[in-house]
């Protein structure tokens, strides 16, 4: 699966538009320092509820594929830097994005 994929599916938004990239699993923490030290695969997809620019750092230093904000939606500012940085970012609920999950986990099993 890839970030392209995920726009297929009308449960997840599109925040920017960036490059397409692999997405092998998920991660879902609200933890950051956690995330840094716990998500080994550059492909994975990270779901958070936070919205602070210190997100977009963390995907940066891991490669994260992209990043699903569930239930918020992060301000202009970090859109803007998450564009600039080409950190794909999606918007949707959490039982959605548990759907997604799914759908990652059995592709690759």
């Amino acid at each position: 699966m890839n970030t392209k994929d995920l726009e297929k599916y009308s449960f997840i938004q599109p925040l920017n538009l960036v490059s397409s990239k692999e997405i092998h699993q998920y991660y879902t923490c609200d933890v950051l320092s956690w995330v840094l030290g716990h998500v080994q695969e550059k492909n994975t997809c990270l779901l958070t509820m936070q919205t602070q620019l210190s997100v977009l750092a963390v995907a940066k230093r891991l490669s994260l594929s992209c990043i699903i904000f569930c239930e918020v939606i992060p301000n202009e500012q970090v859109i803007q830097k998450a564009t600039e940085e080409d950190i794909i970012i999606f918007q949707s609920s959490y039982p959605s994005a548990k759907t997604l999950m799914k759908l990652i986990q059995n592709q690759y099993e």
